[in-house]
């Protein structure tokens, strides 16, 4: 297979899981795939700085310039333009579905997402999502068999993510990462918080509020801190109702992080043995396993994490284009 396109129009300011996620398997693939990236939007400078060597394409794609490639990867839930190439599309979750906006006339966002969720299935040959429990989700709402979906686990950079020494200033803490979203949970992990005996301090990065002596908000965090922080703390906690994955489990496990997390979504596949579970709507069963896993936590997250790499993920997106274009 030679003519490879993946569309990268929302990368350059996609700072979530889904960003890393396209930016690190394209890290993997340009190493020894030639693939042509797409754009539509302004962000030439950005994506050239990236990817020097890349071959790209910025210009509207109603021209036919995806016409002459064998497949075109749209990595975005969506499927905004429809090539003659094939194409493969990844969902890396039914949020839109299972966990729809709350908020006044949200149910108008929650109607588009689920209308171009829906279109760009269609218009795929081929679907790959990033953990069994997305698949499993995928099939419910879209009734789509699930032959047809190929599941591409996040990674994480092991040279990157990976224990030493913190940077932080000693405390003991507990650490959070997350946007203020109702499926993250925060609130529930703070009513937890009231109920946890351990003196440590919870400390919450991606997000603002009012610190306290027990908790700490620290705001938007840039890689070098997450590092840190994720080495620092004596426990991690996701306590999410909902997650496609879960890459900032996996990445703490990496950096050697004991870890607890919600059994729900897709956290028990990245977990495994090595999490201690709760449940999420529980806060006495979540204070109860904090205080437990900060007594006696889990060793094995780095041997775990070793189980995720872009490398694998980079072959396995490059595997599904395979089997569309040879359907």
């Amino acid at each position: 297979m030679d003519k490879l396109g993946v569309d990268v129009t929302w990368l350059p300011h996609d700072r979530r899981g889904m960003g890393r996620y396209v930016a690190s398997v394209l890290d993997e693939l340009l190493k020894e795939t030639g693939l042509t990236l797409f754009s539509r939007a302004d962000d030439e400078a950005w994506l050239r700085a990236r990817w020097p060597s890349a071959q790209f394409h910025f210009a509207n794609w109603n021209d036919g310039a995806l016409d002459s490639l064998d497949a075109c990867w749209f990595p975005w839930n969506r499927i905004d333009v429809t090539p003659r190439c094939a194409c493969v599309l990844t969902l890396h979750d039914m949020a839109a579905f299972d966990w729809p906006v709350r908020r006044p006339l949200g149910f108008l966002d929650n109607r588009k997402a689920q209308q171009r969720i829906r279109k760009a299935a269609s218009t795929a040959g081929r679907i790959m999502t990033v953990s069994e429990f997305s698949r499993e989700r995928i099939v419910h709402h879209l009734q789509i068999p699930p032959q047809r979906i190929d599941v591409v686990s996040e990674g994480v950079d092991l040279t990157r993510f990976c224990p030493a020494p913190s940077e932080e200033d000693g405390t003991r803490f507990v650490l959070f990462v997350g946007a203020q979203d109702p499926r993250k949970n925060l609130d529930g992990l703070l009513l937890a918080w009231e109920r946890v005996t351990d003196a440590a301090q919870l400390w919450i990065a991606g997000c603002d509020g009012p610190s306290t002596a027990r908790v700490r908000y620290l705001g938007e965090t840039d890689d070098a801190r997450l590092v840190s922080l994720y080495r620092g703390c004596a426990l991690f906690v996701m306590p999410s109702f909902y997650e496609g994955f879960g890459l900032p489990l996996l990445e703490a496990m990496a950096c050697g992080a004991p870890v607890a997390a919600a059994c729900a979504g897709s956290l028990p596949e990245v977990g495994g043995e090595v999490a201690a579970y709760f449940d999420p709507k529980d806060p006495d069963d979540m204070g109860r396993v904090l205080d437990q896993a900060l007594k006696s936590p889990r060793p094995g997250g780095v041997e775990r994490a070793r189980e995720f790499t872009w490398a694998r993920a980079a072959r396995q997106v490059l595997d599904a284009l395979g089997r569309r274009v040879a359907a």
